[in-house]
Order: structure tokens, then sequence, then C-alpha cells
């Protein structure tokens, strides 16, 4: 005789034997039985769902989604096209910069992570530390920050009169 037993945990027993071992095996297994409530049950928590990310404001007042949009659908910008695909680093970090001085040219700066975002937002990948270890390398002289530049403090990035004319020589020439 064969008998099937499931256990709380899901687990399938199989049981081949004698008519009286099967049964006396069920019944020895039903009286160990305890209560559902009482076995530990994996309970899977469902998955909480980011909320939807608000378009990010640098302490310049200057969102992502402004610099993007700019970016994207000024007619005066579509020079800079081509740049988001170039190997040229020190052009696409000076870009978000140069657009953001456009938007606001009073505002304080922005940040390295903020021109990371706004790369990501372009669907282009360009991690907050590669843009940070351009603005203090070869970018140094097209920037003006605001403070001196330390592990873990926000750094707010300005563009100098020339990092202006750096970028624009794409433009001209």
């Amino acid at each position: 005789m064969k008998a099937t037993l499931q256990l709380a945990n899901g687990t399938k027993i199989e049981i081949d034997g004698e008519p009286d071992e099967v049964r006396g095996l069920l019944s020895w297994a039903a009286a160990r039985v305890e209560p559902a409530a009482a076995s530990p049950v994996l309970v899977k928590k469902p998955i909480a769902k980011s909320p939807v990310a608000a378009p990010v404001t640098d302490v310049a007042g200057i969102t992502t989604l402004a610099v993007v949009n700019r970016i994207k659908e000024d007619e005066t910008l579509q020079w800079t096209h081509p740049l988001l695909d170039s190997r040229d680093v020190t052009r696409r970090v000076l870009l978000p910069l140069y657009v953001a001085s456009i938007i606001d040219a009073g505002a304080e700066g922005i940040t390295s992570g903020f021109i990371s975002r706004v790369y990501a937002e372009l669907g282009i990948r360009m991690g907050v530390g590669n843009v940070s270890t351009e603005l203090s390398g070869k970018s140094k002289k097209y920037v003006l920050a605001d403070v001196v530049r330390r592990k873990g403090a926000p750094v707010h990035y300005k563009i100098s009169r020339a990092g202006r004319t750096f970028f624009e020589e794409k433009r001209n020439g």
C-alpha cells in the first residue's frame, strides 16, 4: 500500500509498505502534527515599490529635469548632441555646467552627483566618481568650485569663462 503525506511546510512524503504499517505511520504523524498557527511558515513580504523619483533639485534651485529638457529640446543647443556620444569626457562633464549657467547664471553651482543624474536621465552611464575625478583633473581649469575638495563633502561647481570658451570651440570650429 502507498500513502502520501504532506507536511505543513509543503514537504511531501510517500510511504510504501504493509497496510497496517502505513495506517500506524499515518496515525502517528497525525498525532504529531502541530496546529498550523504554531508551525513556522515562511511569509513573503511584498516588495515595496520605490516612490516615483521627483526631479532632483540641487542647491542652486536648478532641477535635473530642467537641464535634461534644455539639452534635448533647445534649438540653440542642437550642436551639443554629438558631444553626448563622444569620448571627450571634459566637454561631456562641462555640458550640464554650461546648460545650468544658461538657465540661471547667478546660481550657486551644481555637484558631481547632479551631473551624473543628468546623464542617467539622458540614458548615458557616467558614474559620480568618474565625474568627480574629471572635475578635479583635466576640467579643473574650466570650472570654479565653492570649497576645496574633500572626501564626502559636496562641492558646487560653476563653469568659468575659460570653460565657456573651451566648450564653445566645438560649435565654432
